[in-house]
C-alpha cells in the first residue's frame, strides 16, 4: 500500500478558520525569508506578545553588555560618563517599557518603546565617537563594534505596534 501525502490544505474539514490561520503562517512565513518579525495589529494577539517579549529580552541583555562596555572603558582609563548616563536612561526606559508591556497598555508601550529606540540611537552615536578616538585599544573597540552590530539589528527588527 503506497501512502500519499496531502497537500491540499485541510479547509474543507475547518472551514474559513482554518483559511484564517493559512493566511498567518504563509505571512509569518514572509517574515521569516525577509527576516523581519511580524507584530500583528490586535494587542491581545499571543503572536504579538511572544514577539514583544523577545524583544525586551534582547534589549535587557543588550543593555546588560552596554554596562560590560562601559565598565572595559573605565577600566582603560576612557571618558565613559556619556555612554554610562545614557544607558541609566535607556535601562530606565526598558523597565517602563516592560511595565507597560505587562499591562498590556497598547499606547504606553508604542511610547516607551519609541523613546527608548530613540535612546538606544543616542548610545549608537556615542559609541561610534568612541570607537573613532585613536590608540582606543582592540579588545574595547571589538566590544563596542559588537554591542553596535547588536544594537542595529535589534532595532532593524523591531516594528513599533
Amino acid at each position: 500500500m503506497m501512502m500519499t501525502t496531502k497537500t491540499v490544505p485541510r479547509m474543507e474539514m475547518h472551514g474559513s478558520h482554518s483559511a484564517g490561520l493559512l493566511n498567518r503562517y504563509f505571512s509569518l512565513d514572509n517574515a521569516h525569508t525577509q527576516k523581519t518579525p511580524i507584530i500583528p495589529a490586535t494587542p491581545e494577539s499571543p503572536v504579538a506578545a511572544l514577539v514583544l517579549e523577545a524583544h525586551l529580552t534582547r534589549y535587557g541583555g543588550l543593555m546588560t553588555r552596554v554596562c560590560l562596555v562601559n565598565a572595559t572603558l573605565q577600566h582603560h582609563g576612557r571618558d565613559s560618563a556619556y555612554p554610562t548616563e545614557i544607558a541609566r536612561t535607556a535601562t530606565a526606559q526598558l523597565v517602563t517599557l516592560q511595565a507597560m508591556a505587562r499591562r498590556k497598555n497598547p499606547a504606553g508601550t508604542r511610547a516607551a518603546l519609541s523613546q527608548f529606540l530613540a535612546t538606544l540611537a543616542q548610545l549608537q552615536d556615542a559609541y561610534r565617537d568612541i570607537r573613532a578616538i585613536p590608540n582606543l585599544p582592540e579588545d574595547v573597540s571589538s566590544s563596542i563594534g559588537s554591542v553596535l552590530r547588536s544594537m542595529d539589528a535589534a532595532v532593524a527588527q523591531t516594528m513599533i505596534l
